[in-house]
């Protein structure tokens, strides 16, 4: 079992249309709005970054997530916005900036289904892009970090008979990244506080992510769910701590201690349970700083992307320390 605490004192076959490849810069190519999957007639789609040079046959999926909300166009810039995504198109890696259905049209778990989606697409097509279907990360900050999580402690497995060859495929992934990820939506900072009532003490609105609808046979509706026995049911079974399991990928995670927002406490829970199962797991605590200390638009911190980099080559590439 690996496990370490670093206190740091400064972080397409689902739809037949693909945009040609263009590059955004000379050490990669760039393949904008591929389509991935379809939900309630739209695409889902993802841009792919690939290495111009030599590349190491590992992929890393990067979420476009924050507050439950993601964009295309964000998948458009991340070589421009984000440090540690050039950072691991120099060292050999595919990048697959992924962007899902989101908030406020669509709930948590609502979500969490494309993210699935994603990974399966991206093993499916493993050849098409050059990488090992067995190699296969990635990584996220706050709802990206909490999706990432998701996808390590609750990914579905591989179904043989479905009529999809996508989702043939399981939807595992072998390591993990998350920035300041929420992980215990039952407990939020403090035993028996949801994270909605940590939000609301935070000043911060209702998130919409969490208005929980369930269609309705008779009214041919959906209905929003008010019992609050199922919405507990529903807060615990999007929580990635409540799946932990011998079978969670590896996992590394980043958060500053002064995280108002997410508190620190959510990664220590998460970890003390990946301890308690026996799962390779870090814990950067960032000093100083708060929620969305770094994430790749500003400077990273010192030692964060050198991190990032290790974890993904241990547990990718089998380079052990």
């Amino acid at each position: 079992m690996l496990s370490s605490v670093l206190l740091l004192l400064v972080l397409g076959q689902a739809g037949e249309a693909v945009s040609p490849m263009t590059t955004d810069a000379a050490e990669w190519n760039h393949q904008r709005d591929v389509v991935y999957g379809y939900k309630d007639g739209m695409a889902l789609v993802m841009d792919v970054f690939t290495p111009r040079g030599n590349r190491n046959g590992a992929a890393v999926i990067r979420m476009m997530s924050g507050g439950m909300v993601s964009s295309p166009k964000w998948s458009h810039r991340v070589t421009n916005d984000r440090a540690e995504v050039r950072s691991l198109l120099k060292t050999g890696y595919v990048v697959f900036a992924v962007a899902h259905s989101c908030q406020p049209k669509y709930t948590i778990n609502e979500i969490f289904p494309d993210i699935t989606r994603a990974v399966r697409f991206i093993r499916h097509n493993a050849v098409r892009f050059g990488i090992d279907p067995q190699r296969i990360g990635i990584m996220g900050a706050s709802s990206g970090g909490h999706l990432s999580l998701l996808v390590a402690t609750a990914a579905l497995a591989a179904s043989p008979d479905a009529t999809d060859p996508v989702d043939r495929e399981s939807s595992r992934v072998q390591a993990v990244v998350a920035y300041y990820p929420g992980t215990d939506n039952l407990n939020f900072g403090r035993e028996n506080v949801t994270i909605l009532e940590h939000f609301r003490a935070q000043g911060e609105p209702a998130r919409a992510t969490f208005d929980f609808h369930r269609w309705d046979d008779q009214a041919k509706r959906f209905e929003r769910v008010t019992d609050p026995d199922l919405i507990r049911t529903l807060f615990r079974e999007a929580s990635p701590v409540a799946h932990v399991s011998d079978a969670t990928a590896p996992v590394l995670i980043l958060h500053g201690d002064e995280d108002k927002l997410v508190p620190l406490q959510q990664s220590e829970v998460f970890v003390a349970r990946l301890r308690e199962v026996g799962v390779p797991h870090r814990l950067f605590i960032v000093s100083g700083v708060g929620h969305g200390y770094s994430n790749g638009w500003k400077k990273p911190m010192q030692g964060e992307i050198a991190a990032i980099l290790d974890w993904f080559d241990q547990h990718l590439l089998g380079n052990k320390k």
